[in-house]
């Protein structure tokens, strides 16, 4: 199992030293810089040992999956699958709360369909570059569209790729107020990524008072077989380099 963290590029070494094993940034970024900017940072990373895996935050908070065309949509994805391969990322996390969610008066069932045709779309692109796409639930207040993991594992199914998998952001689910009992649900394999923050509103980096509850959702990812990746999600209240090793100590107990 490696554990990564979501952090951007000048980060990247303290990240490292700190003992961290990738880095998942935001995509956004990355997909607006130019190509030498974008070599320079592959190098660094080089330099200094450490991998981006995968890119988060998908679609950019103008973007929405409505109201624009699949071409468009489908050639906006292709720049964020031609960054992943420059730096041999496998998988895409697909959050993107504003631009999924669906638009008031929108019936349902149309943005439903619109949604799945886009991510398959999308997906079967993705498959060119080698790089899948992680559906990330979000809690109630990110979104109006697939907010639990059952949600997120019953788009899954239905939609049937298998270049699309489902994650599970622990914050979220928190926020949710979900059982842990709904990851019986799942099939192997089903499950695909993993994020996490501190089990508490404020979305902060874990602390040791948050061990037990991180240890029940560590042993329920071991008893139903999940050995992938866990990515630290949160916000660095005291700075990265204050909380770092006290977060990835918590990290830990996924192992």
């Amino acid at each position: 199992m490696k554990l990564g963290i979501c952090c951007e590029s000048d980060n990247f070494e303290l990240a490292k030293q700190i003992g961290f094993d990738y880095a998942e940034p935001s995509i956004q970024p990355f997909r607006a810089y130019d190509e030498k900017t974008l070599n320079d940072i592959k190098k660094k990373t080089e330099d200094i040992g450490f991998e981006i895996d995968g890119f988060k935050n998908f679609f950019s908070g103008d973007i929405s999956l409505y109201d624009n065309s699949l071409e468009f949509l489908v050639s906006y994805a292709e720049r964020n699958f031609e960054v992943s391969r420059l730096f041999n990322c496998d998988y895409n996390v697909v959050g993107s709360g504003k631009s999924r969610s669906i638009p008031e008066g929108m019936e349902r069932s149309k943005a439903e369909h619109i949604f799945m045709n886009v991510i398959n779309a999308i997906a079967e692109k993705g498959k060119e570059y080698g790089v899948k796409l992680y559906i990330e639930p979000l809690n109630y207040g990110e979104t109006n569209y697939i907010n639990t993991l059952i949600d997120g594992i019953e788009f899954k199914r239905k939609l049937n790729n298998n270049n699309v998998g489902c994650l599970i952001d622990f914050f979220h689910f928190f926020k949710n107020k979900e059982d842990l009992s709904e990851l019986d649900m799942l099939n192997p394999g089903e499950l695909t990524h993993v994020h996490l923050a501190r089990p508490n509103d404020d979305r902060d980096a874990p602390i040791k008072e948050d061990a037990p509850v991180i240890k029940q959702w560590a042993d329920k990812l071991k008893e139903i077989g999940y050995s992938g990746r866990v990515s630290l999600e949160c916000i660095w209240r005291k700075g990265l380099n204050n909380s770092g090793k006290e977060a990835l100590e918590q990290l830990q107990l996924f192992k």
